[in-house]
């Protein structure tokens, strides 16, 4: 980690800026953009080098608000929708926030799962009664590669929500020339963090963690 002014680099932020500054990479596809602001470990590195790529928000309210973070930017798509198994629609759950009763956080929730959501119930004991159901179209990884002007980008970075193994799974990394992935693991069970792991391991990935994220570096990429 280290100092940026007066900003200090989170260890994700870290590794993103050491590829950049050793490998050149330039491409991004972000699948749970959020805001672009809330713990996103790649608003920095977009404002200081000019990055292009995907970002994937699901949720109209992010998305808006995501456009609006990077109004001043080109080279940016923006995709809202969700990446599933399958095109379809799906039920997305979230929190409702407009109390100002619950913690900060609370607004980054969105997730497929509402198994997930519930697992909040110890942080937000009577959480059943800000959860807030929406549909949202969904479409597949392959179908997000296939349409996005960034076909292959150089960094990946999924916060699904404990939806990340469905999503991470449907990457074909032994097609791609990807240098860094991101995904979070606080909310995937054991084995199919296992998988994640071992899935980037046969690709030719080197994988940390860092608090609930992994890091994902490919050998011979410079930046850990």
């Amino acid at each position: 980690m280290f100092s940026c002014g007066l900003y200090q680099l989170t260890e994700v932020e870290t590794a993103i800026h050491d590829a950049i500054a050793t490998k050149g990479l330039s491409t991004f596809m972000q699948i749970g953009a959020n805001d672009g602001y809330r713990s996103d470990p790649l608003n920095l590195a977009i404002f200081l080098h000019g990055l292009h790529g995907v970002f994937v928000e699901p949720q109209q309210h992010y998305c808006e608000q995501l456009k609006k973070t990077y109004a001043n930017f080109e080279g940016l798509q923006f995709v809202q929708c969700a990446i599933a198994e399958k095109r379809g629609q799906m039920k997305i759950f979230s929190l409702d926030c407009s109390s100002g009763s619950l913690p900060p956080w609370a607004s980054e929730v969105g997730t497929l799962s509402r198994e997930q959501i519930l697992q909040f119930k110890d942080q937000i004991p009577n959480i059943e009664n800000y959860i807030l159901v929406s549909e949202v179209d969904c479409i597949t990884v392959a179908e997000l590669l296939e349409s996005s002007q960034f076909h292959d980008p150089d960094i990946i970075v999924i916060d699904a929500e404990g939806y990340d193994y469905q999503i991470l799974s449907q990457f074909n990394f032994q097609s791609l020339s990807t240098k860094v992935v991101v995904f979070e693991t606080q909310h995937l069970p054991e084995e199919r963090r296992l998988a994640c792991v071992d899935q980037l391991k046969a690709a030719n990935f080197v994988v940390t963690t860092a608090g609930g994220d992994a890091i994902a570096v490919r050998r011979g990429t410079k930046s850990m």
